[in-house]
Formats: structure tokens, sequence, C-alpha cells
């Protein structure tokens, strides 16, 4: 009995000596309870979403409630709507992140500081919850413009009524969800804009299918990409979207043509020429693998038919069989031209070329 008494105060003189001690910081007063307020928290009315300036402003990330904007103090949330009665405070290793909501709007702020004060918060995130107005996408397309960037999020099945598309036009973020088949406004959110998503990492982006107002553009030589449109230098174009993924340089005497992909998947092409004086003008951009499940037929129900048409063939070796597939060039103006192939007696298009 007595060498069981001893091995457990033993076990627990060593088990006390390897535990070194912690001495923690400590939270601060408003670790869970923000300052008093001044009065009962403000039901915040909708911003008028159809309203150019109020649109322009959110873009911008200028966009202000009651004087609360992106990079305001949560203090300063609280003195002028008051505490809300529904929050939420996440504090990890190194961050410390509150949300709270005020009716149809939800405010969040944070800090790179686990034990840092709510009301030294900074305002990170304004949203708008707009399922209850019904406004369909339709009704905004005119007023948002062209996005940065769109996702659209499905489950593979034949009910799309859970789908949602997110929408990025620089620190506006839009979001629409189906319902009954229709595409329908869901939430607005101002945040910051995701330096590693823009333009200058254009090379590592998912490069999305061409829309039939960018078609069009092309067709009339207004289309520019992330800025970037035929005419400019090369000093120019890396100025606006970075390097590309590769280059191929080839060079015939005094002449110089560089070849630059960009995208996750090399989706889109620059080609540049020197000009007399030696420097890199882009000529053409284009656009590989358009859609290849798309139609000749389909596209030219957008930009019309071609003012000029070109046609060819190559062969291929399949299962010891030479297989002869036709291609062709289809010329849309100055501006478009549009390659593809035919697949059972049907035309596909492969790329698409703007110049």
């Amino acid at each position: 009995m007595k060498k069981i008494i001893l091995s457990t105060v033993a076990a627990a003189s060593l088990l006390s000596l390897s535990i070194p001690s912690v001495h923690a910081a400590s939270y601060p007063k408003d670790a869970y309870w923000p300052s008093p307020a001044t009065k009962n928290p403000v039901k915040v009315e909708l911003p008028n979403i159809k309203s150019k300036t109020v649109i322009n402003q959110m873009k911008k990330g200028t966009y202000a409630v009651r004087g609360i904007k992106l990079g305001s103090p949560y203090g300063y949330v609280i003195k002028q709507l008051g505490v809300s009665k529904e929050e939420m405070i996440n504090r990890s290793d190194d961050y410390v992140e509150v949300t709270a909501a005020y009716g149809n709007m939800y405010i969040s702020a944070d800090a790179e500081e686990r034990y840092a004060s709510l009301n030294d918060l900074k305002v990170s995130y304004l949203s708008f919850n707009y399922l209850p107005k019904k406004i369909k996408q339709k009704d905004m397309i005119k007023l948002l413009g062209k996005a940065d960037n769109t996702e659209i999020y499905g489950d593979d099945t034949k009910i799309t009524d859970d789908d949602f598309m997110m929408n990025d036009y620089g620190h506006l973020n839009v979001t629409f969800t189906k319902q009954k088949g229709l595409w329908v406004l869901e939430s607005v959110s101002v945040s910051p804009v995701d330096e590693s998503d823009a333009g200058k990492t254009l090379k590592d982006r998912k490069i999305k299918a061409l829309t039939d107002q960018e078609l069009l553009s092309m067709k009339k030589g207004t289309f520019s990409f992330y800025g970037v449109k035929p005419g400019m230098n090369h000093a120019e174009v890396l100025n606006l979207v970075g390097e590309s993924s590769d280059d191929y340089i080839y060079r015939n005497g005094k002449s110089v043509n560089i070849i630059a992909n960009y995208g996750s998947d090399n989706d889109v092409t620059f080609e540049y020429q020197s000009n007399a004086n030696q420097e890199m003008v882009l000529k053409t951009m284009m656009w590989a693998n358009y859609n290849q499940q798309s139609k000749l037929s389909a596209l030219e129900k957008i930009i019309g038919k071609p003012t000029k048409k070109t046609y060819d063939s190559y062969t291929s070796e399949e299962d010891g069989k030479n297989v002869v597939y036709k291609t062709f060039q289809h010329f849309y103006e100055k501006h478009i031209v549009v390659s593809g192939e035919q697949s059972n007696k049907v035309w596909y298009v492969n790329g698409i070329t703007y110049k």
C-alpha cells in the first residue's frame, strides 16, 4: 500500500513539474459585452439599391450608414445604432471578429489581436438582406453593369431553387438566389477588395465565358478586358493585369512576336508584334476553347453573319484509320475572327479572336 501511495505522489509531483506555468493575457472588460449603449438598437432601413449613386458608392467602398463605413470603429457603430440584440463574437489565436444584426443589415468588425477591445475593432463588412423585396435580377443588370467576377453554385440536381450566384463589382458583392426558376436578389454587401483576386493576378484567375454584351462590344470594336485592348504597348498591359503565366517569344530578323497566356487554364492569349520603333504592341486577344459545346449557329444569333469565310481540313490517325476533320475561320466586320471545326456535320466554336 505504501508503495502505491508513494508512486501516486511521485507521479503527481512529476506531472506538476512537467507542465510549465502559463501567464495568459486577459480579455478586456468588453470582451463579451460592448460598452453601454446610449439608446436602444436602431432598425436600419435598406439602401435604395436601384439608385445609381448608392451602387457607385458601394462599388468604391465609400457607402455609409449613419456615418458608419468600412474602417469605422465598432464603438462608433454602437454609438450610432445602439447595442444589437443579435451578436456573435469569435476570438481565435490571433484574430477577433464580431458580427451584429440590425434588422436586415449585418455589420462585421475585426482586428488581428485576440484580446482587442470590441470598441476598437474596425468595420470590415456591411451586408443587407433583400430577399423580402423580391427584386428580380433582370431589373438590376443595367444598374450594376459588368461584373469583375461571377460564380454560380449548385448541387448538380434538377432542383435549381437552392442555387445561388455571386457577382463582384469592386467592393460590392451581389448575391442572387433561384426562386421558382428565376434569379432573385438575395443580398448586397460591401467589403474590402481581396487584392489576391484583383486584375494583377489575371494569370491565376478562372476566365469566364464571354457574355452576349461583350461579344457585341467586340463586334463594334469597343471591347476591353480588365482595361486591356488592342493597340496598347506591352508596358501598359503589364500595368493593368500583371505578368502572364508564360511568354513565347519569336524573332524573325528584326521582327519580334510575343505570345502571352493568361488565366488559370491559359484561357486567354495576348499576341504582341514589334513596330518600327521595336516597341511591342498588342495586336490580338484570343479566347481559346470559347465553349466546346457552343455551336457556330448559336454564336451567330448574337453577332450576326460573317463578312468573310475560309475553310480547311486536317487528318488525324485514329484506331489505325485516317480521319479528316473540317475546320473554319469566320470574320465579322473588322474585329472578330471565330475558328472551329465540324463534328457530326455540326460546326462548333473552338476560339474567338479580338483585334
